[in-house]
């Protein structure tokens, strides 16, 4: 798991990628997004109190009831393609991504992001 909410904060020496934060629920807050990932599935997870500036700026939306089905143009949602595209090229499988809020039973919204 990583923090995605964050990219334009952080800056990572010779990676895309930010450094990975253990799998826990105390890890997760729920004013922050993260990127989860298995090998075969790509899960981003939208905090219930999540930053509407950075939730707009990465999918167009400011609530997480509004989750997208695509990407967005512009520079932090462009940045978060660069890190999903990296995962993906480390990888044998092609990711399946997939966004989810707290409570989601289905597992979450497929959503289609440019391929690298």
């Amino acid at each position: 798991m990583s923090s995605i909410h964050d990219l334009d904060l952080k800056e990572t020496e010779g990676s895309v990628i930010h450094p990975v934060i253990p799998l826990s629920s105390e890890k997760v807050n729920e004013h922050e997004i993260y990127l989860l990932e298995n090998g075969e599935d790509c899960l981003i997870y939208i905090g219930s109190t999540a930053d509407p500036d950075t939730m707009r700026k990465l999918f167009g939306i400011s609530s997480v009831d509004e989750i997208p089905s695509q990407q967005y143009d512009n520079p932090l949602s462009k940045k978060l393609n660069e890190v999903i595209n990296e995962i993906r090229s480390q990888r044998c499988n092609y990711l399946r991504l997939k966004l989810c809020r707290k409570g989601d039973p289905s597992g979450g919204r497929s959503m289609m992001l440019k391929g690298g």
